[in-house]
């Protein structure tokens, strides 16, 4: 399989995984939250969803008809956050014995699914949501728990959030070689 296909899958999935249910159970638990209160979790993903047609792409490439999977797997839990932690994620095919490393990441994420609480550099004991003002009129910045996670995230070769959101936003544009199946 070429990274194009991977490429682009990763980006369209990437954007979807924060919404990724059990496709066989109607509760808005999701992989990833479950993955930070159970230590992991996987489900497949949907053949008949909005994704259809990459997932079939994928499949026609790797020459299985089994489902993909979604396999998550909590990395840690924040000390001054319980309920959320660090969840790293990988898409892969069982039936053709494959996972990319390339559609995965790692994320913090709370069990309601949120993000964790942030702090005001004035405060640094008041934890506050993430799209707060402080009161110096500041953002809220990463407490030094979810600064050093993500760091080390970075440190292991993951891509930081402005990395991830650009790569979305260049497969959600135009066509590029990706998009083309080149």
């Amino acid at each position: 399989m070429r990274l194009t296909i991977s490429a682009l899958t990763a980006g369209i999935l990437a954007s979807a995984i924060p919404g990724i249910s059990y496709a066989d159970d109607a509760s808005p638990k999701s992989v990833l939250t479950d993955a930070v209160t159970s230590g992991s979790a996987s489900a497949p993903l949907d053949d008949n969803g909005q994704y259809a047609a990459v997932i079939a792409a994928v499949k026609k490439k790797t020459g299985s008809d089994g489902p993909l999977m979604i396999y998550a797997s909590r990395i840690l839990t924040f000390k001054q956050q319980p309920r959320c932690g660090r969840v790293a994620y990988v898409i892969g095919q069982p039936s053709a014995n494959l996972a990319w490393p390339d559609m995965g990441g790692q994320l913090n994420i709370c069990d309601n699914g949120d993000p964790p609480l942030r702090m005001c550099k004035g405060e640094p004991d008041k934890l506050v949501l993430s799209n707060s003002q402080c009161a110096d009129r500041s953002a809220p910045v990463d407490t030094p728990e979810v600064a050093a996670a993500i760091q080390a995230a970075l440190a292991a070769g993951s891509m930081s959030p402005e990395q991830a959101a650009k790569m979305v936003r260049q497969q959600q544009g135009g066509s590029s070689a990706a998009t083309r199946g080149e």
